[in-house]
């Protein structure tokens, strides 16, 4: 045996690469996001109810596209021995899509790969995702994804799913939530995880993983214990003087000097900002940073539709690729229906790019159409069923005073006529 220091391995050394892995039936590999962290807790709970051994692994940036496209997810789960791995909320990364599908094969061959996911920019990878041995699913909204991972039959599960809904700003949460209790009890909570999981010490652990294990064990109340600032709010309030140009429903932002420290908050700032605006749609250049070296890499066209806008506002994804197909609009469309980056090299030229979605969305909202906020509206319907409803009971008031006047009549009817028998009798 080779003693210390005498260029062999050393006792501690050798252990360390024999050390066996932990075994557990399932490794849940989900996006750093509220939305992941949320539907991986509800999977773990669910799975541990009928017995299963659960991990949860998720970690800002490695369980992101970029983790999957350049291969550092693999290092989380190096001492990790599952039996199948499920992948839940981890787009792939169209910038690179063979290393993210290589990753993928990659950890097919530790264990069996099933990938959920609702990102529409999935789509086209899906037969190369079968081809390759991963059982892959992409899901046309949250709530479909939440019902094939057996997330809405358990409360608490529902709960944790409902919060990933809203964290991730899906309408379709609406089919299983009325809007009023969206947005004054669901919303709340779901900002203030989305602080939580983009600094775990919050809640006093160390990743987005952590988070996700203690939400699996006590459900969203757990996550009240904890006093949360919601940075979009403040900023909202600054980034008012960076509006450039203002239309019937949308809003054109220059903020291409946002530090890199801040541009996690980009999509819910701008959703403050339209709140406070009473706008829809919000139109934004911005820097865009290497997420590890924080270098700039260029400076993207970010545009994002409020979640909740009523019909008839445009979708952002339709009106970028119908500018591509028309060639007024070069460069790839990255995210969802709602809200999409377009990334440029220089400022000029995203600028460009972002007057000419700004011109295209004014240019599609009718000028006659007078838009009212759906809260407003639903209280009106509200009042006009509260004036409705107190004029029935006025009316139900009327008619049981009425009945009584009748049988009050009656009763005086057979008396009368009692008296008139007896006195016949008589």
């Amino acid at each position: 045996m080779a003693r210390a220091g005498s260029g062999g391995m050393s006792l501690v050394a050798a252990y360390s690469q024999v050390r066996p892995k932990q075994a557990v039936d399932t490794l849940i590999l989900a996006h750093f996001d509220a939305h992941g962290v949320s539907y991986a807790a509800a999977r773990m709970r669910v799975l541990r109810q009928r017995g299963e051994s659960v991990t949860v692994v998720s970690k800002f940036p490695e369980t992101g596209p970029r983790g999957l496209s350049d291969g550092s997810i693999k290092n989380l789960i190096e001492s990790i021995a599952p039996q199948r791995i499920e992948v839940i909320d981890i787009p792939i990364d169209v910038r690179n899509p063979d290393a993210a599908i290589k990753t993928l094969v990659d950890l097919a061959m530790i264990a069996p790969v099933y990938y959920y996911d609702h990102h529409e920019t999935d789509v086209p990878f899906v037969p190369r995702l079968h081809k390759a041995g991963i059982f892959a699913s992409i899901f046309g909204d949250n709530v479909a994804m939440a019902a094939a991972l057996e997330l809405l039959n358990e409360e608490t599960a529902r709960e944790l799913a409902i919060v990933g809904m809203v964290a991730d700003r899906d309408k379709s949460v609406l089919k299983l939530v009325p809007r009023e209790e969206v947005e004054q009890h669901y919303l709340p909570i779901a900002n203030r995880l989305d602080v939580i999981v983009r600094n775990p010490r919050v809640m006093g652990v160390a990743t987005q993983g952590d988070v996700a294990t203690n939400l699996a064990e006590h459900g969203i109340q757990i996550i009240s214990r904890f006093n949360v600032e919601y940075p979009p709010e403040k900023l909202a309030v600054e980034l008012e003087s960076r509006i450039i140009q203002e239309g019937s429903i949308a809003i054109l932002v220059d903020w291409h000097d946002i530090q890199a420290n801040l541009t996690m908050w980009i999509p819910k700032t701008l959703e403050q900002l339209l709140l406070l605006r009473s706008m829809y749609i919000a139109v934004a250049v911005v820097a865009a940073y290497n997420p590890r070296t924080r270098q700039l890499e260029g400076y993207d066209v970010r545009v994002l539709r409020y979640w909740l806008a009523p019909d008839g506002i445009p979708v952002p994804e339709d009106v970028a690729k119908e500018l591509i197909q028309q060639k007024a609009l070069s460069g790839q469309v990255v995210g969802h229906a709602d809200y999409i980056s377009i990334r440029f090299s220089s400022v000029d030229e995203a600028m460009k790019a972002a007057r000419t979605i700004f011109n295209r969305i004014e240019g599609t909202q009718p000028t006659t159409a007078t838009l009212i906020s759906d809260r407003y509206v639903a209280e009106a319907l509200k009042q006009d069923f509260m004036t409705i409803l107190n004029e029935l009971k006025e009316i139900h008031k009327q008619m049981a005073e009425m009945y009584r006047e009748y049988l009050e009549l009656k009763r005086k009817q057979v008396e009368l006529l009692e008296r008139t028998q007896r006195h016949e009798y008589d």
